[in-house]
């Protein structure tokens, strides 16, 4: 049995809880305690399991680049709300315009990401505490008893919040891309993933 534990920030809530693993998978189902009008989709990154709505979100395979030198970057699952994945490959996200000459991509867009780090929370939290003067004020975080970190990265078009947490001898990663006009498409949804988070 899992125990559950709320955490709130700025456009982030999470329930998280320490259980087993299974190889990546894709399975139609309902998760208790949420509600959904539609089956939720099972998936898994490494140890890591989630549901998601595939009605309201598509869900794509990205390259996050890390933070603090956003040079090395990492596999991630991306969940966007449907009626923004339709903007992917044009000149416009749902935020405005990109870079002259530029597309909008999966890994630009509004949404939510997920990504599994190789090495202990301690080798990123040092890292960032380092480069923290250049990057955002890091605030300390407890989910479901661990103890992480979180920042808040402003760009011209939208606000990052990178949120990082122990997994085993491992660091999951959250990553919540989002914009101050609040854009409401696939709130909900998200929301869902962000519950069914499951170590």
């Amino acid at each position: 049995m899992c125990k559950f534990r709320a955490f709130a920030a700025p456009l982030l809530v999470l329930i998280l809880a320490a259980c087993g693993s299974d190889p990546v998978a894709d399975q139609p189902g309902t998760p208790a305690g949420v509600q959904s009008s539609t089956n939720l989709s099972n998936g898994a990154l490494g140890t890591v399991r989630y549901k998601y709505d595939p009605a309201a979100l598509t869900r794509a395979e990205v390259d996050l680049v890390l933070p603090p030198d956003f040079e090395q970057t990492v596999f991630a699952i991306k969940f966007i709300p449907a009626p923004l994945a339709s903007r992917l490959g044009g000149a416009y996200c749902s935020f405005g315009r990109v870079a002259q000459g530029q597309e909008c991509t999966a890994r630009s867009e509004i949404g939510f990401a997920i990504a599994l780090l190789e090495r202990p929370i301690a080798d990123y939290t040092t890292a960032l505490a380092q480069a923290s003067p250049s990057i955002a004020t890091l605030e300390p975080v407890m989910v479901d008893g661990q103890e992480g970190m979180s920042f808040v990265l402003d760009s011209e078009f939208a606000h990052t919040r990178y949120t990082y947490l122990p997994s085993g001898g491992r660091t999951l990663l959250l990553v919540d891309r989002y914009t101050d006009g609040g854009i409401d498409a696939g709130t909900e949804a998200l929301d869902q993933v962000r519950r069914s988070i499951d170590l």
